[in-house]
């Protein structure tokens, strides 16, 4: 059932002979759909790592280091426009 729907989105049908090509097709649909399906985006990656650099910098800044167990603490301690 999810292999006759996965060559439905990827438009196959049923007389095409499944190619190397046709394969890739599908498992790069399947990726998409299972990110889909979890709610996971590339996006996410992204601001997940804007906030781990942002998070750093305000530590930086404000001479705090991990060993000092304060998390997001540093945001509200370091004025921000």
């Amino acid at each position: 059932m999810e292999t006759n729907m996965l060559r439905w989105t990827a438009r196959v049908r049923r007389m095409d002979r499944t190619t190397r090509e046709v394969e890739t097709r599908l498992s790069v649909m399947e990726t998409k759909m299972l990110r889909w399906a979890a709610g996971v985006t590339r996006m996410n990656r992204i601001r997940n790592c804007l906030s781990v650099m942002e998070t750093k910098m305000l530590r930086w800044t404000a001479g705090v280091t991990r060993m000092d167990r304060i998390r997001n603490d540093v945001r509200s301690s370091v004025s921000r426009r």
